[in-house]
């Protein structure tokens, strides 16, 4: 991977589904001692990574874009149903 290609994926994952969070830096040199069992080069290091950050990332966009409520619960639930006797809840 590139430095080029790095920065873009970089500035990729800056831009989530909610704007108003902070973009998200990944420290990749915090991580890269993690690696050192696997004997890869820093190049390979890097990308593997930076992969994982990007997977993380999407899971983090991806659990702020979802409306679990309405996977949850029903309209009428959320709107306020009927209760056993026909009144409203």
């Amino acid at each position: 991977m590139t430095t080029e290609e790095f920065n873009r994926l970089q500035a990729d994952s800056r831009q989530n589904v909610r704007g108003d969070l902070p973009p998200f830096e990944a420290d990749i040199e915090e991580y890269r001692h993690e690696l050192a069992e696997f004997n890869l080069s820093r190049e390979a290091e890097t990308q593997l990574l930076t992969t994982l950050w990007h997977i993380m990332a999407a899971f983090v966009d991806k659990g702020f874009s979802v409306d679990i409520c309405t996977h949850l619960f029903s309209a009428e639930d959320l709107l306020g149903g009927t209760d056993e006797n026909g009144g409203r809840a």
